[in-house]
């Protein structure tokens, strides 16, 4: 039987319960401080939830879609300044970093601007 007077072994055994509960727990503890930072955008059946997010400058936003649909997030400019490409239901896109303060509307291009929402991005201080 083991001793688990001993402080180590049960620091060390109670870190492996939760990683098998939860293996989540250690991809948080081990990601970066920009991780924190990213704000999540929820693709949904046919709407981008929230339909707006304000982050700062040099802030990251991550698209997960959570519906059983593909989607994307296009920006509604001629130039196209990001589209996430189209994301398959249950996945999540790569962080796109927004570098520059203004407001930045976008649309699903399987529908359209029926779901459409819109980034704002604030100067730093």
């Amino acid at each position: 039987m083991l001793n688990l007077q001993n402080t180590s072994l049960r620091s060390v055994l109670a870190s492996i319960a939760l990683v098998l509960v939860n293996p989540m727990a250690l991809r948080a503890q081990t990601a970066g401080p920009e991780a924190s930072k990213a704000a999540i955008v929820e693709m949904r059946s046919i709407s981008f939830f929230p339909k707006s997010v304000t982050i700062a400058e040099g802030q990251s936003v991550v698209w997960k879609n959570v519906s059983y649909t593909d989607h994307s997030a296009t920006s509604d400019d001629e130039a196209k300044s990001f589209d996430t490409n189209m994301i398959v239901p249950k996945a999540s896109g790569q962080p796109l970093v927004f570098a520059k303060a203004g407001r930045f509307p976008y649309h699903c291009k399987m529908h359209g601007r029926t779901m459409s929402a819109v980034i704002i991005v604030t100067s730093k201080p």
